[in-house]
């Protein structure tokens, strides 16, 4: 039978947002005892009560488990793309056609444009100077639109593919300074944020005093 105390510690250690806020020391320990309850109670297979949680919690936040990992998070790069338009369109199959074209066209004239596709809607982001052009050659109002958008790409090390947490700890940043995300995108050793472009400059420089400059996790 599993003990509490190794229940705990493991749903801590697969729990990137958990892990980061008790390294920085921002839990109540009562508090998430009662969130932790019914993971595992589900993984013990039997009733556990708080006060064990909570004491396992305490017993693991003196050993300092979620202090800092050897390898710290790093950004190699980044790179700003400002005077931006994002537009999402209901997708159907004329809507699909117009923006492939439209995508072609701007491709061929080697400017900015990005293609996200959901299940139901389908959104493009390119130079704002553009927008007229683009919406004409699109048959259908858009969902929505913004002209006020810049682009803050993210290159990060090979080496943390694959690690719980990581985007987290980015997005972290951005939510304490009170920064909205409209459109994001990745690939596997990029991260691209689409910001409100006042936003832009604000988040360029947290990111770059948090993971450049100190190295700090």
């Amino acid at each position: 039978m599993a003990k509490v105390s190794e229940l705990v510690r493991g749903l801590l250690l697969e729990n990137g947002l958990l892990l980061g806020a008790m390294g920085e020391g921002l839990l109540n320990l009562t508090q998430t005892a009662h969130f932790l309850r019914p993971q595992v109670e589900a993984r013990a297979k039997r009733p556990v009560q708080p006060g064990a949680i909570a004491m396992s919690l305490s017993r693991l936040a003196r050993e300092q488990i979620a202090s800092p990992p050897k390898e710290q998070v790093q950004i190699e790069n980044m790179v700003v793309h400002t005077d931006l338009a994002v537009v999402t369109y209901l997708k159907n199959a004329d809507v699909h056609q117009a923006v492939n074209l439209a995508y072609n066209k701007i491709q061929r004239a080697q400017g900015y444009i990005t293609i996200t596709e959901g299940i139901r809607e389908i959104t493009i982001i390119f130079s704002r100077r553009r927008i007229e052009e683009v919406e004409r050659s699109i048959p259908q109002k858009p969902l929505h639109r913004d002209v006020n958008v810049a682009a803050l790409g993210l290159t990060f090390p090979a080496s943390h593919i694959g690690r719980p947490g990581l985007f987290y700890i980015f997005f972290q940043q951005l939510y304490f300074q009170n920064i909205n995300v409209v459109e994001q995108a990745s690939t596997a050793t990029e991260l691209i944020l689409y910001l409100h472009q006042d936003d832009v400059q604000l988040a360029f420089e947290t990111f770059y005093n948090r993971f450049v400059r100190t190295q700090d996790y």
